[in-house]
């Protein structure tokens, strides 16, 4: 039976495979692929690839800041505060998977591919001969 070190073995894979695929995609954008090291701004650029604001992928950042806060200091403002943002943050992130697939010039299937198998997906469209269409 595996344990708990096997399954974070298989995170980092993963998570090295995503920054791989967001660097040719960002790449692909006319963007620099370096931006995807880069934690923040890899995020903030992969919003704005896909056509939305990138202040908005700041949400999911400040919403985590608040609920983490909220439970250090039991507040519950900033528990609330942080839930909005945090569900802010998931609608615009379900928007960026249907945007991304249209400016790679695939359909709505291929958006529920990158919205559940965002790992996968990405490297499809990182690895493929898909043009980055801007006006999409």
């Amino acid at each position: 039976m595996p344990g708990l070190s096997d399954y974070s073995q298989y995170s980092w894979v993963i998570a090295l495979l995503l920054i791989i695929a967001w660097w040719k995609i960002f790449k692909k954008a006319g963007r620099s692929g370096i931006l995807s090291l880069i934690p923040i701004v890899n995020t903030w650029t992969l919003f704005s690839i896909a056509g939305l604001s990138g202040v908005t992928s700041l949400f999911g950042y400040l919403g985590a800041f608040c609920l983490s806060y909220a439970t250090i200091a039991f507040s519950e403002m900033m528990s609330i505060l942080g839930s909005v943002l945090m569900l802010i943050f998931l609608v615009q992130a379900v928007r960026v998977s249907f945007n991304l697939a249209r400016k790679f010039g695939h359909g709505l299937g291929f958006g529920f591919g990158l919205l559940f198998l965002a790992p996968i997906f990405s490297l499809i469209i990182a690895f493929s001969d898909d043009a980055y269409l801007p006006q999409a």
